[in-house]
């Protein structure tokens, strides 16, 4: 982090100045993937939304100042181990069927649904949902 990195926002809901502390606003920096979307405001006592607040001396919009890291930064490998969801959702269906059901044809039907249900999760991942 430079001299220069801002510290101090202002929330505009509340009006409210916060100083970020500067390891997290350096982290933010060099790993903008690793945050969320939500800055702790201090007048506030909770989380706000980054989008609400701004650098305190420049007057930038901090959610803008953030983007323009993130794509900066070349985004995080992503485990190939989120793959195997629908297989392990559908023995999962399997088992309750058949040892909590109780019944072959319950395993069946708990297979699919496991399955399904782990499709599922994989599409919605790969449209954003993390």
């Amino acid at each position: 982090m430079t001299e220069a990195s801002p510290r101090t926002f202002v929330h505009d809901v509340c009006n409210g100045s916060t100083e970020m502390p500067a390891d997290q606003v350096q982290g933010r920096l060099t790993n903008p993937h690793g945050y969320n979307d939500w800055v702790y405001c201090r007048k506030c006592d909770g989380y706000v939304a980054r989008r609400e607040c701004r650098w305190d001396s420049t007057g930038e919009n901090l959610a803008e100042f953030f983007d323009r890291a993130k794509t900066a930064a070349a985004p995080p490998t992503e485990s190939k181990g989120v793959l195997a969801a629908p297989l392990v959702l559908a023995a999962l269906g399997w088992a309750i069927g058949r040892f909590v059901l109780g019944g072959d044809e319950y395993s069946v039907i708990g297979l699919l649904v496991g399955f399904g249900v782990g499709v599922l999760l994989l599409v919605l991942r790969k449209y954003g949902l993390r």
